[in-house]
């Protein structure tokens, strides 16, 4: 018997496999990165297929097959309405983390980073400079040394909140340009 594995997952990017299947890349919180197939998902009837929209959180049931995993059920979280800014965040991800180093502290700071973007008080500007920030800093291509104090007690934590965001705006220029070097410097 196979064991089903259920958890929350981001769906990081799909295409068409066959007539009406798709393989997803999904970010999961206990897993890391994986690729799974959904079968039948592009058929108007399938259940599963308005839970696995690009860019948005679910929660996946996933078994493991003989070469492949397969999403046997999904669910999904409550959309954010800035979700382009979560795609953004997602393929950055998708761009520096190694499949075998998604770790756990990842997973979090896009969870931290979702509920922001669901909350229209936040600027969605500010808390997506601020993930991306917090994702190089977890990768290492982020010098904390010369960052203010409250900066990196800003980096340090997973909250988003609005002392952090103004912090954030304050710094707004230097920070830009540190993300920018960071990503020449991984790229």
């Amino acid at each position: 018997m196979h064991t089903l594995h259920t958890t929350s997952a981001f769906v990081v990017s799909s295409y068409p496999h066959g007539e009406s299947n798709r393989v997803y890349q999904l970010l999961t919180h206990t897993l890391g990165f994986l690729y799974a197939h959904g079968q039948g998902v592009r058929e108007l009837k399938n259940r599963n297929r308005y839970g696995l929209s690009t860019g948005t959180q679910t929660t996946v049931t996933l078994v493991r097959g003989r070469d492949i995993w397969r999403i046997t059920g999904a669910t999904a979280h409550p959309v954010a309405p800035q979700t382009s800014r979560m795609r953004r965040i997602l393929a950055l991800t998708t761009a520096l983390v190694p499949r075998e180093d998604a770790s756990h502290d990842i997973y979090e700071l896009l969870a931290e980073a979702e509920r922001a973007f669901r909350d229209e008080e936040m600027p969605g500007d500010l808390s997506e400079l601020l993930t991306a920030l917090r994702l190089l800093r977890i990768l290492g291509y982020v010098d904390q040394t010369s960052l203010p104090t409250v900066l990196n007690e800003a980096l340090n934590h997973t909250a988003i909140d609005a002392a952090t965001l103004g912090h954030v705006e304050t710094h707004r220029q230097a920070l830009i340009r540190r993300v920018n070097n960071a990503l020449q410097a991984a790229i």
